[in-house]
């Protein structure tokens, strides 16, 4: 049985709140840290509620090829780390890649665990 959408949204919280920490505590000596921690957090919150959707859009998208879980979670991680990665440069943060180092942590063992878990189900 699949869960309402509003199931979502304590852990789209969560995220915010826990990755835009992270983000605050790694910058906590520049003078824009609200920034960085804005920015990270928003991002945990929109890939908590969108990351499933991409995966399996992109599994299904790439269904016909020889191997689509692989491909579809290169994909999927790529966009985890460029599009987090991206936005902390443009924002000119100096500690980019320890503010999306936990996020994109986990990013990856959602989508290894989700592709893993469709795989076996043969769903």
């Amino acid at each position: 049985m699949s869960k309402p959408d509003w199931f979502k949204w304590p852990a789209a919280v969560t995220a915010f709140v826990g990755f835009g920490a992270w983000a605050a505590w790694v910058n906590q000596y520049h003078p824009h840290v609200w920034r960085f921690a804005m920015l990270q957090g928003l991002y945990a919150f929109a890939s908590t509620l969108g990351l499933r959707y991409l995966t399996l859009q992109l599994r299904e998208k790439l269904a016909h090829l020889a191997a689509p879980n692989l491909l579809s979670g290169f994909a999927a991680a790529s966009f985890a780390f460029l599009l987090p990665m991206t936005l902390q440069t443009l924002a000119a943060n100096p500690a980019r890649l320890a503010s999306i180092a936990p996020g994109f942590v986990m990013s990856v063992n959602y989508i290894v665990l989700l592709l893993w878990n469709k795989q076996r189900t043969n769903a």
